[in-house]
């Protein structure tokens, strides 16, 4: 083996997204819009729809928009794991074949409990950590907000889409074509996934081995990523909340086919203030200060939503103004938080623990989910009110904890070329280098056989990093080196 003076490679060219950062990142949020479009259809008219079925009860209703959120809640973090191991394309197509199953058992089902093992076996389709892991892999830090908040676009025009033409459609085809059109989207999005999405590069810290035990007790030990794990529960307990709730209390005064009038201003708005505060949250220092926003915002909706509500969903509410006023404002929260939250997270994780750290997340975000439905379910007939002071109060809880989270700093990325080294090389040169006042992470990339480095350039400089990195480029003894073209 010989060394080489060769340069690493700087992945900081571009200022926005370079040209693979943006053919990924748009075939991932196409992928996302595919399969969140089939699931915004039915959100809008699913509880009134359970309602009326054979067999059921409130407590029903409920389970039916919840229960998707305790699979999900089972399966994030072992398809984070199994993603970090395995590599993210085949995990996610395993996750959107199962969530096809459970829409074809929707489609098919007869009664309110058959109906809740569809929606059951539709969230043990847990793609979403992989497909947010996937989308982390393939940006950089600097950018990484902006990516999150496509998918959130992706995501707010998939709602405001379903929003709208769910209850249209439920009108003219009725909700069990609905199901089966979620399953043909699922099964166009998989053609999708292994027609325009390359598999990202498999990385780990010091050996050959995608995932160890290690990497989650890391995470679960991060006070900042339990913080954001906290607020994905919440934001998301108070989504199935209120879309259980709302348009039983809605029917009160229109018909399903003019909810839009309520869910399009809010999601309007929401999608303006979702590109702004990706900009606004990629400054230094910025990140909190919008998270504290979103939150704060959320809990004047759900103060709004408890004055103006019903003791149950069987009377008519105080103030058809009020209820979607604060519908509105919660869209728009929602749809501030929804992209910013993973952001954050995925910029304070390590490279090799991403996949696992984003599982976690996900894991607490649809156990809010399924926490949601089951208070919704408890008090839509008790007090309606007293459900939105409750989540008023979950909300403030994580206000008060947010208020120590820590901004992620703002890493650059370099990649070290290391053709042929073995593993004590690479356990010896990644240990020296992160000791190096300045570099935050170093993973290593098998398929290329490179050192991944994030750096913060406000504490290293890229030349002065050259020169640090020079001595550990090592090469085949003829000298040849092939020349990095890649985008991590």
């Amino acid at each position: 083996m010989t060394v080489t003076n060769a340069t690493p490679s700087k992945e900081t060219t571009y200022k926005g997204f370079n040209p693979f950062e943006r053919r990924v990142v748009w075939g991932l949020t196409g992928l996302f819009a595919l399969r969140m479009l089939g699931l915004y259809f039915i959100i809008p008219i699913l509880s009134p729809y359970v309602a009326q079925m054979p067999g059921s009860t409130p407590m029903l209703v409920g389970l039916a928009m919840g229960i998707y959120g305790f699979t999900q809640l089972l399966f994030q973090v072992p398809f984070g794991i199994w993603s970090d191991r395995w590599g993210r394309k085949p995990i996610l197509t395993l996750g959107l074949l199962v969530f096809m199953l459970g829409s074809v058992i929707c489609a098919l089902a007869t009664n309110a409990w058959i109906l809740v093992l569809g929606r059951l076996v539709q969230g043990m389709g847990a793609m979403a950590s992989v497909a947010v892991a996937m989308m982390a892999d393939f940006t950089r830090d600097r950018v990484r907000t902006r990516a999150m908040a496509m998918l959130g676009v992706a995501i707010g025009g998939t709602f405001a889409a379903g929003m709208i033409i769910g209850p249209w459609a439920t009108s003219k085809v009725g909700i069990p074509n609905l199901f089966w059109m979620t399953a043909i989207l699922t099964g166009l999005g998989i053609v999708y996934l292994w027609w325009k999405i390359p598999e990202p590069p498999r990385l780990s810290h010091h050996d050959d081995a995608g995932y160890s035990r290690e990497h989650l007790f890391e995470v679960i030990r991060n006070r900042n990523l339990l913080r954001l794990d906290m607020a994905t529960f919440v934001l998301h307990a108070v989504l199935t909340a209120i879309m259980t709730v709302c348009p039983l209390m809605l029917e009160k005064f229109l018909p399903q086919t003019s909810f839009w009038k309520v869910y399009l201003p809010g999601m309007s708005i929401g999608i303006v203030i979702m590109l702004v505060g990706a900009r606004i949250s990629e400054r230094p220092g910025f990140g909190k200060r919008v998270a504290l926003l979103g939150q704060g915002t959320m809990i004047v909706a759900l103060i709004v939503l408890a004055l103006s509500s019903p003791m149950s969903v069987l009377n008519e509410g105080k103030s058809f103004l009020g209820i979607a006023f604060g519908i509105g404002i919660y869209i728009a929260a929602f749809a501030l938080l929804e992209p910013l939250l993973p952001a954050l997270l995925t910029r304070l994780t390590m490279q090799t623990n991403r996949g696992t750290a984003v599982g976690i997340f996900n894991m607490s975000q649809f156990g809010g989910a399924f926490a949601g439905g089951l208070i919704a379910g408890a008090f839509q007939q008790v007090n309606v009110a007293l459900m939105f002071w409750v989540l008023g109060g979950m909300a403030f809880l994580w206000f008060i904890a947010a208020l120590r989270l820590e901004d992620p700093k703002h890493l650059d990325s370099v990649s070290l070329p290391m053709l042929g080294a073995s593993i004590d090389e690479r356990h010896r040169v990644a240990s020296e280098l992160l000791h190096t006042r300045g570099i935050e992470d170093v993973a290593w990339e098998k398929s290329r056989e490179r050192l991944m480095i994030r750096y913060d350039a406000d504490h290293i400089q890229y030349d002065t990093l050259g020169s640090l990195t020079a001595p550990y480029e090592v090469v085949p003894s003829d000298g040849s080196l092939a020349p990095d073209k890649a985008n991590v």
